[in-house]
């Protein structure tokens, strides 16, 4: 489930978010210098873990030095640049399935093995996560860290002794090194020390529990700035960094309250992961679990809540940030299969024996949408997208040394090639500009245009800029995706200088000419 969609358009081109890790680990191999030049996420649990994999595959395939830098490595990844990339893809993927591992551990301690086993069960076949695990991102690594601390603190819960307080704070430190969202364990880390002290009191030191709870937060901070020493070393990028990715405005991805940014959650990406049987199942396990006083799984449903809540307060709203509720998503699902089946054993008296059987049949049948969606992804990343079509074709037909503009998510070219810009959206210069900065192609593509042409209100000059495009330039190439095949619509444009002939100003004549 995990590799088969790994390839994706590698060798042609990796995913937008990769390089930035990818390269900072590329570059503390080849320089020796240990200066991520990143905080965004900030990502040290994959930018140093991926510098070491490289260092080591350097010393051992290429007969590397073994206790210094090679400059080398940098050679080496710009002839080949896939295997790097395949490699950061394995680790992530590997962040995951210990995932799994975790899920079934977290089940078996609140419950018992079944609901581990259904948790995993169910969690294997969210396409979400399985997408974002086959990338170099921090979202599969900050997921595990965030079931693994879930753990911890629930075992805290039970047992506050010294060494479970250090164990949490390492954790904590480790995940919020990965991606600054997990920060909101710390809550529920104080809250599950707080509850056990109003359960237990008076039979327990409160001075003991209180002196624990700030060695833990203490080792929060230092098993952070351990791992991501670079961040007080060079303050001033990491709080750039961390502005940008703060930042208000996104196109597509801007202008909702938190209210709207819930609503969006719950009503679009839940659904589409998930679908709407496991979310109906989800809030019954939660329902459930409520209604327990002092149950330790409450320290799930706290968690989750916290994470959500943190997620709909941002400014931006990204179907990947809820990546890390989906093992709990899981768990809450597999809890409510759990005693619905219960309930209907009961009722139809039936022998208890049968439970697993049902158990079996209830978890297949609700994972069968999001089985085949995740399926259906997995092929559609196994085959190259409408982008590497769109590059292809551009190589054949549009002479070397053409001066190209183009956006993201459109086909990655090459400036040995041609004389290249690329930008998030065209719409950010005006149409004249590059003709007067002797553009002869733009790039574009539906995941821009659309996104502004549905909304001219909100994007009233991006709309104007891609309608302008659209009557006043020649279209030379439209690539849309096949069936079964990822990537968004993509035109080619060719602009108009008074000077065209009547052959290039129309397209179909045009693509009878080239092929």
């Amino acid at each position: 489930m995990h590799l088969w969609g790994i390839r994706k358009d590698l060798p042609y081109v990796p995913d937008l978010d990769e390089p930035e890790f990818v390269y900072s680990a590329v570059r503390i191999v080849s320089t020796g210098s240990f200066h991520p030049r990143i905080f965004g996420h900030p990502g040290s649990t994959v930018i140093y873990p991926l510098a070491i994999v490289y260092h080591l595959r350097n010393v051992i395939f290429n007969n590397g030095p073994l206790f210094k830098a090679d400059s080398k490595v940098v050679l080496r990844f710009d002839e080949n640049d896939s295997a790097f990339y395949y490699i950061g893809r394995i680790i992530a993927i590997l962040w995951n399935v210990a995932t799994l591992f975790m899920l079934f551990g977290l089940g078996r301690d609140l419950y018992n093995d079944k609901i581990g086993l259904m948790a995993a069960g169910l969690y294997l076949n969210y396409q979400l996560a399985i997408a974002q695990s086959q990338l170099v991102r921090t979202d599969s690594v900050a997921t595990f860290f965030g079931i693994l601390g879930l753990r911890l603190i629930i075992r805290l819960y039970s047992d506050p002794k010294l060494v479970n307080q250090v164990l949490v704070g390492i954790v904590i430190g480790l995940g919020i090194a990965s991606r600054y969202f997990m920060a909101l364990l710390i809550p529920v880390y104080l809250i599950a020390s707080i509850a056990f002290l109003v359960k237990t009191r008076p039979n327990q030191n409160t001075k003991t529990i209180t002196v624990g709870v700030l060695l833990g937060l203490m080792v929060i901070f230092i098993t952070f700035f351990a791992v991501t020493p670079f961040f007080l070393l060079d303050f001033h990028t990491a709080v750039e960094n961390i502005l940008r990715e703060a930042r208000v405005v996104h196109g597509g991805a801007d202008n909702l309250s938190p209210l709207g940014n819930m609503g969006w959650y719950l009503f679009n990406v839940f659904p589409a992961s998930v679908t709407w049987i496991q979310m109906i199942f989800a809030i019954v396990g939660i329902a459930i679990i409520l209604t327990k006083k002092y149950d330790k799984a409450l320290l799930g449903v706290l968690l989750f809540f916290v994470f959500f809540a943190g997620v709909c307060a941002q400014h931006l709203h990204w179907a990947r940030w809820i990546v890390e509720l989906l093992p709990l998503f899981a768990l809450f699902t597999a809890v409510a299969l759990d005693k619905t089946v219960e309930w209907a054993m009961i009722y139809f008296n039936q022998p208890k024996a049968n439970k697993s059987f049902y158990l079996v049949l209830a978890v297949v049948a609700v994972s069968i949408l999001p089985a085949i969606n995740t399926i259906k992804y997995n092929v559609s990343q196994a085959r190259y997208s409408t982008r590497i079509d769109m590059y292809r074709w551009i190589l054949k037909n549009v002479p070397f040394g053409s001066h190209i503009a183009n956006e993201w998510y459109t086909a990655p070219l090459l400036k040995k090639n041609y004389v290249n810009i690329e930008k998030n959206t065209l719409s950010d210069v005006p149409l004249d500009e590059y003709k007067k900065e002797g553009y002869e192609y733009l790039l574009v593509g539906s995941m821009r245009f659309n996104l502004f042409l549905n909304n001219p209100t909100r994007y009233e000059r991006e709309a104007a800029f891609y309608r302008s495009l659209f009557a006043e330039s020649t279209l030379i190439k439209t690539v849309l995706p096949k069936p079964g095949q990822a990537g968004p619509e993509i035109r080619l444009y060719k602009l108009n200088d008074g000077e065209n002939d009547n052959q290039d100003k129309n397209p179909k004549d045009m693509d009878n000419r080239v092929n």
